[in-house]
């Protein structure tokens, strides 16, 4: 029995046209790279059906257009095999982020990492330009080396200083010592989840299958927009242009894996008619995140039908309250949501607040400039299939930027009368500690979907949040 990629049998591609890309294969390149370069395969089709199946967000090119990151190949170069196929594009919070077409095989990381999916175009340009930036960093400490030497030997010293004046030929590197063990890694033919699938199959052209997202995520002022994070979960992570590589940013797109910080928990929250209702620092429920090799179990009837929402009246009734001046001087929960939703009118179209009830995620309060179209609006979102929500769920990390289409992010758009999906979308969770009590969506334009809309946003979602505890402290 012939191994084959998992891709084959799903994008109809046929053992015999299988055989011959693996011969035209140059050695050491896996044939997924190389089919995707040669254009034998569709991007599109191949991404759209990779990030379901790896459940990982995919990087626009867009986003590689930033200046790479010297001080993070410095850091870890030497503790795997790095080529064009498998490339270290960003650090955040101790996570490597990596870039690739698809994830290695069976790959012993001494540290955490994560993958995103890119084309082999934007790898290639991408890896181009790490090694001259590499390149200019090393003239740059040449000539910042001679210049020193030059500027020691006019100083006037004496026999005595000049071992303390002696230069140091690798203290002008930069190169920090790496924390990392050594790891062999690898992206020749092993993408995880290899497909057993034997050679007799038979398959036709490739189908249209598009059913993911991306991610964006930030830790305090660190950001990485737009894992177009294409945002997990379902962002469409189609990574943002802007900044995930540099230094003082991280992904918008969380770590860009479906996966859960350790320790996460989510608060059990219920609702009642009045709004938010109690928060129970008690009743927590720990998420475990799911082996990276195993795969995603096949939702149940059960699951795939949302359970009953709370009772929620169709009327908003933020609507002809008045708007208060400050947060301060908010008398209740729905003067306190009206006053920031107004403020967020500043970076945004529109804005809802969701809070967990239990297992489910639901709607709480919404801006007046949103109408339902639909009681399905009122419904427990969907975390069962891919979605900016699950991202955020599973990641507890902000998604920041474009939404791939999924069934799951088109519903709940179209619950709310968007024909399509918005130009951006901000989620922000809200979140005491560890603890994910709600999020904050915020909808978008373009112009949204920058840096700074992320942090003013994060600060906002933390604002409210305090407001809505203080306000209900105070009610007791």
């Amino acid at each position: 029995m012939k191994m084959l990629k998992p891709w084959v049998e799903p994008l109809k591609v046929s053992p015999e046209k299988y055989d011959q890309w693996i011969q035209a294969t140059p050695k050491g390149v896996s044939v997924t790279f190389w089919a995707l370069s040669e254009k034998k395969l569709s991007l599109d089709h191949y991404l759209n059906w990779a990030r379901d199946f790896y459940e990982i967000p995919s990087a626009a090119n867009e986003y590689f257009l930033h200046t790479p990151s010297v001080e993070l190949w410095n850091t870890i170069q030497s503790v795997a095999n790095w080529s064009a196929q498998m490339v270290p594009v960003d650090q955040w919070d101790g996570v490597v982020f990596v870039a690739c077409t698809e994830p290695p095989k069976e790959v012993n990381w001494s540290f955490p990492v994560r993958y995103i999916l890119a084309s082999p175009h934007a790898l290639s340009d991408y890896w181009n330009r790490l090694h001259e930036e590499i390149e200019k960093t090393k003239t740059m400490t040449r000539s910042q080396m001679q210049a020193h030497q030059q500027t020691v030997t006019k100083a006037q010293v004496s026999e005595s200083d000049l071992d303390l004046n002696a230069i140091d030929d690798n203290s002008f590197e930069g190169v920090e010592t790496s924390e990392y063990t050594e790891v062999e890694a690898t992206m020749a033919d092993t993408p995880s989840r290899e497909s057993q699938v034997t050679t007799n199959s038979t398959n036709s052209d490739p189908a249209a299958l598009f059913d993911q997202e991306i991610e964006a995520t930030q830790n305090q002022i660190e950001v990485m927009d737009g894992l177009d994070l294409g945002t997990v979960g379902e962002a469409n992570l189609e990574l943002a242009p802007q900044g995930m590589g540099t230094p003082d940013m991280s992904p918008s797109a969380a770590t860009i894996e479906e996966l859960e910080p350790e320790g996460l928990s989510i608060i059990k929250t219920r609702l009642d008619q009045s709004g938010l209702g109690e928060f129970s620092q008690s009743e927590t429920h720990k998420q475990k995140a799911r082996p990276e090799a195993a795969a995603a179990p096949e939702p149940t009837p059960a699951q795939k039908k949302p359970a009953p929402a709370a009772t929620l009246s169709r009327e908003n009734s933020l609507v002809g309250i008045p708007n208060p001046e400050s947060a301060d001087a908010a008398n209740n929960e729905n003067e306190v949501a009206l006053y920031f939703f107004n403020k967020l009118h500043k970076n945004f179209i529109a804005a809802q607040i969701l809070v967990y009830n239990g297992e489910n995620l639901n709607l709480w309060k919404w801006d007046p400039q949103l109408q339902p179209a639909s009681d399905e609006a009122f419904q427990p979102v969907d975390l069962s299939r891919p979605s900016v929500f699950r991202i955020v769920h599973r990641t507890g990390m902000p998604y920041h930027g474009h939404m791939a289409k999924s069934a799951a992010n088109n519903q709940y758009f179209q619950n709310w009368g968007f024909a399509e999906l918005p130009e951006s979308l901000t989620l922000v969770p809200l979140k005491s500690g560890a603890h994910m009590i709600g999020m904050l969506l915020c909808i978008g334009t373009k112009e949204s979907f920058t840096n700074q809309v992320l942090i003013e946003t994060e600060k906002m979602a933390a604002h409210l949040l305090e407001t809505i505890q203080n306000k209900l402290v105070n009610a007791a």
